[in-house]
């Protein structure tokens, strides 16, 4: 898994301040359990400094949470509406969510 992988699934990265959201605009994904867990791998590859806490499956979905600089998120890909997204794991995070954003757009380098 490399930043590659993830460059070549993801079209855009997006801070939306109206929901405190980081959301992720993908292409050529398959959205199946498989893929959604691939995706899950290669985040954590190579976002470093980003530890994995835990990982939720459902039927449709699947949900990982991790700390980034002393703050809890939670990355959501649902596909049963095809989105994936990040948002902060309780509203007295949601000031670090900017920062993690900021860290995407870096490492992925979208901008």
């Amino acid at each position: 898994m490399t930043n590659n992988y993830l460059k070549a699934m993801i079209k855009r990265v997006q801070y939306n301040d109206s929901y405190q959201t980081i959301t992720f605009q993908v292409s050529a994904f398959s959205w199946h359990q498989e893929a959604l867990a691939l995706f899950i791998e290669a985040f954590f590859t190579v976002f470093k400094s980003a530890k994995l806490v835990e990982v939720m499956e459902g039927a449709d979905r699947m949900n990982a949470r991790f700390i980034f600089q002393q703050a809890e998120f939670i990355i959501c890909l649902e596909s049963s509406c095809e989105a994936i997204w990040i948002e902060a794991y309780g509203e007295d995070q949601i000031t670090n969510l900017h920062t993690l954003y900021q860290e995407i757009e870096r490492l992925l380098k979208m901008k």
